[in-house]
């Protein structure tokens, strides 16, 4: 480099074939070492087609290569990045991608910018001293190249990382493109998942298993939107340290290219918790407001006349004799486009392109139409010379056809969390093939056939040569044989497809425009925003069906019978069809598609355990995605129950995997760590005792294959367990052992001090704080008073409640509703809550002056400096948690869910159920008496040994204003069997106590729906609620009205119970 450098002055065009020459040797040096990975690659997605007998998933094992196994094994044994195992270090695959995707004698030498970049990367730009002298190394550099769109600012990047200077100096160069990962939405782009899934990238880079980043996001119940963001950010810092260790010790450069938020940068500083040096280089678009003092920028214009010349006249093929004749056409092209090396690569192209064509057009008449396309006012400056580029083809028609064909692949084959994918060449034939097909296209494809675009491949041949597709040869997902693909050349003719999309409501008024008038595209009347969208999203939708109806009709009845399109249809259908699917806004279609057995199997197969299933995720969050924009109404309940549905299909699916004998361990810890992810997934449904039945599996999984307690998988689905089991806050006994006590006490017990702002972080309970129990208020109503509330409990700290209090009252921050005890009562027993301010209908308050002064009464709490909080007209009692986890429903599957021993008896019970004395229904009931006490049923429970359904408390439950009446109850748990209830069924299926609380009936309270996760109590007759259960053949309970839930806990059965 430094030889090149040195003769740049002497002998330009020596320099520019040395540098040629040095980066096709790197070039060739990388890809030697890349197919061997290739060849590892290959060799594991070799599968066999799925089986055809009746059990798909009996044979998912022997699909998963033993080779995949040992290549995790050796990486999980990496804990940090090693060195490089040569002199130099690997090139990335997408820096040779963006020299492979241009001809080698196009690359243009820009010396000096280039010499810059190695200086700064390899520490040895000057410092802004006095004493101005080459420094040692500058810890911590970050280097920008700065300019505007298609000034190549990525092809410097890349070529400056193929030079031998910087490959001797770094031990691994580490390349990101962050432009994929966004639309262009102007704020922070990155979200957890996305950055998360660009470290996995890294990890692959520098060949460490991603098993090393489980910085997770702990969901609570509770967490609001602010607090959430919260968790994210702190998430995202712990797995920035976690890759800063992995690369700790070495010479580490990373590229970030196409950054369009500087805020995403601090996220990939992994220098500063480093101790080797470190180097960001970054290409932006973006001018940073607030650089950072270690910055170093580096601007790059477009290119100068000769440079300009020597590119167009190399892409279009021109020779020296043309070139002295020509130069003013030339200049004057060269210009037009802006000087842009982006545009003029592909307007060279286009002059290359028609010589294939036999289009009759010479150097001078595309200099004639560069001139004559006047660029639309309203168009951004790089979108018109897109726009123009496509003026080569002189027939109106054809030339409307090329920027209609390009612009709809961009609106199919585009991905929500990636901006350019790569897409199988006969995949984009498919998509030219169903739209030659569609009524309104007869006229387009007459007027190809002009340019003897014949077949509809030669579609993507002149694309290709015109510079707006790359391609590459890779394979299909799951096959060996390396097939052709595209994809976009630049993110620019994303947003030309995109602009265009959204402009062109018609296909045939259009053509009918231009047969009338002469249509050109710049004369269309300026469109709305509003109704650009409108378009731009039924056009989406409308080409994506026509995608999947073509591919369902034409493809999968009429070509299946070759061999080379089954595979194509079984990667098609894996990869591409799920998001045809969501793009056409199909989405209980989709969610068919990804719960069907043979999906999984396939994703499995391709992908492994893990990975397939997080594939699959991935396309849920999609889904999720898509339908916030979705042009028909789909209802946010509805798509959390196709979304959870799906979950619960991969669910069964991996419960049943974990059941064959010879899996591997490995393999059971994939499930586990599926299993952990679909709880997430859950969670972020709100379906939390879902999600808790799904955590305790996998930590069942763990202990079957014997990981130790202190072992990280199981302390981190431990973690997530306890966010689900949240435990609830009663007032209870101020001498109890149970009794609550906050870790800033000293603060609020203060006088003279600000007291706002104050975590309830606890300090009787170390790591945990007082939370909300859900994340919505309920809505509650008496007489004509109206409120909401949320009870509250004992969670992770991270979810704490944040108050302000002022001597009296306890203020969440968040909302201004105060914490009071429930139902304007305090006795033991009361749950604690979160309530709004009381509305009153009508003007007469008379009647409600007392209720009104108690729910004023039980909001009034005073804390000692112990940090005991208590209510101020009630200092015998204070918050405090009951000693047993609270009963409530869970799923029939559950783990956790209830078995109990005298069902059969307690089910007997209803026949012989009368109103008559004890002794008499003694003399009556036909059962041995060890399951009876007091005259009924024990509650006594096989799942758990030893345990019974137990009160939470010692005395009843007064609640002297519940739904307008007084009514009495008892919260239920799981306790000692010696404090067991005893409980018979009455003729109306109802469960009624009949020792310490007798007569009070087993109700889970609430209106609505019922499902996993409602509480259970005992309680007097309410007319409103339902008491009426059903007792299933295994010894299961469920409400009758919900049989899909049965009586559970937040504690797993010891018992082994099947299904």
């Amino acid at each position: 480099h430094n030889q090149i450098s040195n003769s740049l002055d002497e002998n330009p065009n020596c320099a520019k074939l040395e540098l040629l020459d040095v980066m096709e040797n790197t070039k060739m040096q990388c890809e030697e070492e890349t197919d061997k990975t290739d060849e590892m690659a290959r060799s594991f997605y070799s599968r066999a087609p799925l089986s055809n007998d009746n059990s798909p998933s009996s044979n998912i094992i022997q699909e998963l290569s033993l080779e995949h196994q040992n290549s995790r094994g050796e990486a999980d044994t990496l804990p940090r990045a090693s060195k490089k195992s040569s002199k130099l270090a690997n090139i990335p695959k997408e820096a040779l991608s963006a020299l492979t995707d241009l001809n080698g004698p196009s690359l243009i030498p820009r010396m000096e910018i280039l010499a810059q970049i190695v200086d700064s990367v390899c520490g040895k730009v000057e410092k802004n001293t006095s004493n101005s002298e080459n420094q040692p190394w500058l810890h911590d550099t970050i280097i920008t190249l700065r300019g505007m769109g298609g000034v190549g600012k990525t092809t410097l990047a890349a070529m400056a990382v193929n030079l031998t200077d910087v490959r001797v100096f770094f031990d691994h160069i580490l390349w990101l493109n962050l432009g994929n990962f966004t639309e262009r939405s102007g704020r922070n782009n990155l979200t957890y998942d996305t950055y998360l899934s660009c470290l996995r990238q890294l990890c692959h880079q520098v060949n460490v298993s991603t098993e090393k980043l489980k910085c997770e996001v702990v969901l609570q119940p509770g967490d609001n939107d602010t607090k959430l963001a919260m968790k994210m950010i702190q998430a995202m810092e712990n797995s920035k340290a976690e890759m800063s260790n992995i690369l700790e010790g070495l010479k580490i450069l990373v590229v970030l290219d196409d950054v369009w938020n500087h805020e995403d940068l601090e996220l990939f500083n992994f220098g500063e918790h480093m101790t080797s040096p470190f180097s960001l280089l970054l290409t932006t678009r973006i001018y940073d407001q607030q650089p950072r003092a270690e910055s170093h920028f580096i601007n790059v214009g477009v290119l100068n006349r000769a440079e300009g010349h020597l590119l167009f006249s190399t892409e279009a093929g021109l020779d020296a004799s043309c070139l002295s004749s020509d130069v003013i056409t030339i200049d004057n092209i060269v210009n037009q486009c802006g000087n842009l090396p982006l545009i003029i690569r592909m307007v060279g192209r286009l002059l290359k392109t028609c010589e294939t064509i036999d289009a009759d057009i010479d150097l001078k008449d595309l200099a004639k139409i560069m001139n004559s396309a006047a660029q639309p006012m309203n168009l951004a400056p790089m979108i018109g010379i897109l726009d123009r580029s496509f003026e080569f083809v002189t027939d109106e028609i054809s030339g409307f056809a090329m920027k209609f064909y390009f612009s709809v692949f961009s609106r199919v084959f585009h991905r929500g969390d990636y901006l350019r994918p790569w897409v199988p060449c006969d995949a984009v034939n498919f998509l030219w093939e169903a739209l030659s097909v569609c009524e309104d296209m007869e006229n387009i494809c007459d007027a190809f056939g002009k340019y003897k675009l014949k077949r509809t491949k030669d579609i993507s041949e002149l694309l290709f040569v015109m510079g707006l597709f790359d391609e590459r040869y890779m394979c299909l997902s799951g096959q060996t044989e390396t097939v052709r693909h595209f994809r976009l050349h630049h993110d620019f003719m994303w947003e030309y497809g995109k602009w265009f999309s959204s402009k062109v409501d018609n296909v045939n008024e259009t053509l009918a425009k231009y047969l009338r008038e002469g249509f050109h595209l710049h004369d269309i009347k300026k469109v709305s925003n509003t109704r650009s969208e409108s378009i731009l999203k039924n056009n989406t939708v409308k080409w994506n069906r026509i995608m999947v109806q073509y591919f369902r009709s034409s493809v999968h009845h009429q070509l299946s019978n070759l061999q080379s399109t089954k595979n194509l249809i079984r990667a098609f259908s894996m990869d591409w069809l799920p998001i045809h699917l969501i793009n056409a806004d199909l989405f209980h279609e989709v969610s068919s598609l990804l719960g069907s057995e043979d999906y999984i199997i396939e994703r499995i197969k391709v992908d492994g355990i893990e990975n397939g299933i997080r594939a699959i995720v991935s396309l849920l969050r999609l889904l999720k995605q898509a339908s916030s924009n979705c042009s028909i109404n789909v209802g946010t309940a509805s798509l959390a129950l196709t979304i959870t549905s799906v979950i619960a299909l991969l669910y069964d699916f991996l419960c049943k995997l974990a059941q064959f004998d010879n899996l591997a361990q490995s393999h059971q810890a994939e499930i586990g760590h599926s299993l952990i992810m679909l709880g997430v997934e859950l969670q972020k449904c709100s379906k939390w005792a879902t999600s808790l039945d799904y955590f305790t599996d996998a930590l069942n999984l763990y202990k079957s294959i014997n990981l130790n307690d202190d072992h990280p998988d199981v302390l981190r689905v431990i973690e997530h367990i306890e966010s689900c089991a949240i435990r609830s806050i009663f007032l209870v006994q101020r001498d109890s052992p149970n009794k609550l006590r906050l870790k800033h006490a000293d603060i609020l017990c203060s006088s003279g001090i600000d007291k706002s702002n104050i975590s309830l972080e606890l300090s009787s309970h170390p790591g945990y704080a007082i939370v909300q129990s859900k994340g919505t208020y309920q809505p509650l109503s008496s007489s004509n008073m109206f409120w909401e509330y949320v009870f509250l409990g004992v969670g992770r700290k991270d979810s704490s409640l944040v108050v302000n209090y002022d001597g009296k009252k306890l203020y969440n921050v968040a909302d201004g509703n105060t914490i009071c005890t429930s139902l304007g009562t305090c006795c033991e027993g009361i749950p604690v809550a979160l309530r709004s301010k009381v509305q009153i209908s009508g003007d007469d308050k008379t009647k409600i002056e007392d209720v009104l002064k108690n729910f004023e009464n039980v909001s009034l709490f005073s804390i000692d400096p112990d940090g005991v909080i208590y209510p101020t007209l009630s200092p015998h009692l204070c918050l405090g948690l009951s000693c047993y986890p609270s009963l409530y429903l869970v799923s029939r599957k559950s783990p956790n869910r209830a078995v109990f021993k005298y069902f059969s008896e307690l089910k007997k019970s209803c026949s012989f159920y009368t109103e008559s004395s004890d002794t008499e229904l003694d003399d009556k009931f036909p059962f041995d008496h060890q399951s009876s006490n007091s005259f009924g049923v024990s509650l006594e429970l096989v799942s758990h040994p030893g345990m019974a359904i137990v009160p939470h408390f010692t005395e009843i439950v007064n609640l002297p204003n519940f739904h307008g009446a007084p009514a009495q109850g008892m919260p239920l748990g799981l306790g000692p069997v010696e404090c067991a209830l005893s409980a018979k069924m009455n003729e109306e299926k109802h469960i009624i106590t009949t020792n310490n609380f007798k007569g009070l009936e087993l109700c889970p309270p609430g209106l609505g729906k019922m499902e996993a996760g409602r509480a259970v109590h005992l309680l007097s007759r309410v007319e409103a609620y339902s008491y009426e259960f059903v007792i299933h053949n295994d010894g299961t309970i469920s409400p009758a009205e919900a049989r899909d839930v049965v009586l559970g806990f937040q504690v797993p059965g010891t018992a082994k119970i099947s299904h």
